[in-house]
């Protein structure tokens, strides 16, 4: 069988499977019975491995579904509540993880001043130094907004204010080169004329 997706054992499939790993069940029946891929199976039995003692009192590694649940719910505890990530995506929303509502984000913004200039021709915006804007948008603010780049290259000289890479994975000084880049196809197409420009 092919599983997909998030694949969480519940407290009975815990003792279903320490019963079976007792009378020596072969993994991929184990995986089979409780209707998950062998991985999640391997990762289970490693989760609940533990010492425990014998009748004879010696010491022997063996696979415990208090133990495996125990450290289940402490993993639980430790990552917290459970986010949605966005829709067909893999990414959590910062928005939902720290209780806001893109309204909200907006009027903050607004409050401080970080509203991006982006707003007035885009259909998305943020903060005017976001990581996570297009070429054309961060092009559009270095243009049309010369003071605000020059505060995101004095920004970017801070330690831990500007992320140091851009959701392409470059720097500040690399995402700028492609931006001259953008800015000069954007003035090249800006000064193309058309057959119709010539004969009008």
């Amino acid at each position: 069988m092919n599983y997909k997706g998030n694949q969480h054992l519940k407290w009975e499939d815990r003792l279903s499977l320490e019963r079976m790993l007792k009378i020596k069940t072969p993994k991929p029946k184990i995986a089979e019975a409780l209707g998950v891929c062998l991985k999640t199976v391997y990762n289970e039995i490693a989760r609940g491995m533990c010492e425990q003692l014998t009748s004879e009192l010696e010491p022997v590694l063996r696979y415990c579904a208090d133990v495996a649940e125990r450290k289940y719910q402490e993993h639980l505890r430790a990552k917290g509540p459970d986010i949605e990530r966005m829709k067909g995506t893999n990414r959590i929303s910062l928005l939902q993880r720290f209780g806001f509502t893109e309204q909200m984000a907006y009027d903050l913004c607004k409050e401080y001043g970080l509203l991006s200039p982006t707003y007035s021709f885009s259909r998305r915006g943020g903060c005017w130094f976001c990581p996570n804007q297009g070429y054309s948008e961060l092009a559009h603010t270095k243009i049309m907004y010369p003071e605000l780049w020059e505060e995101l290259r004095r920004l970017n000289e801070e330690k831990n204010i500007v992320p140091h890479g851009f959701k392409y994975g470059k720097s500040l000084e690399q995402v700028e080169a492609l931006i001259e880049i953008e800015i000069r196809n954007q003035q090249y197409e800006a000064q193309q004329q058309t057959l119709f420009d010539i004969l009008t």
